[in-house]
């Protein structure tokens, strides 16, 4: 059973916080941190990396919830959703202008609890995905400046090759881009003694030939 999600909690009220960690802890989430104000909120976020925020808007003391959320995404990246009971307009779009991963109205239902959740760190999943999708691009067009690699009188790109690997959904693909890879390497690395410039290419085949082996 794949486990469920670290959650960190911001919440100022004792008695609400205490209720939303058992709710939390019922739906099987492990809450690493607990905090009452936004400064405790922020650096809990920073030591102990929570997969996700929920943050209460209202917080007591000079920082309220939405400058909290605003520090942590810019500091940690980790998605930060919304908890409120009521909210005027101009924190309404306070909050909108920091991109939060949903919101949740209190008191929570377990089930709107759930859902957001799942729907936040689904959507933070997808961003990472896409962003390191982004960095293989950089990578192979990178490459593509530097030059390609003529093996056997064909000429290949190993690095689109990778990225090919990288896309591919399908097991059997996968091993077959992967093979093609370190086909074209070995052969290139045989008519090329001493030749080191595709050492990180080389780490990167075997490091994807470990994951694929793990499948």
């Amino acid at each position: 059973m794949i486990p469920k999600a670290r959650i960190g909690l911001v919440e100022d009220e004792v008695v609400v916080a205490m209720d939303i960690r058992a709710q939390l802890e019922r739906l099987g989430y492990e809450v690493v941190s607990s905090a009452r104000t936004a400064s405790q909120g922020i650096a809990q976020a920073r030591a102990e990396r929570p997969d996700l925020v929920l943050m209460d808007i209202q917080l007591a003391g000079e920082r309220d919830g939405i400058t909290a959320a605003q520090e942590i995404r810019e500091r940690t990246g980790i998605p930060v959703v919304f908890l409120t009971a009521f909210a005027d307009e101009s924190s309404l779009e306070r909050a909108k202008a920091v991109s939060p991963y949903g919101y949740i109205v209190k008191p929570l239902d377990e089930y709107d609890l759930e859902t957001s959740i799942e729907v936040a760190l689904s959507r933070a999943r997808a961003e990472a995905s896409l962003e390191r999708s982004h960095a293989d691009l950089m990578a192979v067009l990178d490459v593509q400046r530097q030059g390609s690699v003529a093996v056997d009188g064909e000429t290949y790109y190993l690095g689109i090759l990778y990225f090919e690997l990288s896309w591919a959904q399908d097991d059997d693909v996968q091993q077959l881009y992967l093979a093609r890879a370190a086909e074209m390497l070995e052969r290139y690395r045989l008519r090329n003694p001493g030749e080191s410039d595709w050492e990180p290419l080389t780490d990167r085949i075997e490091e994807a030939r470990g994951v694929l082996a793990e499948l």
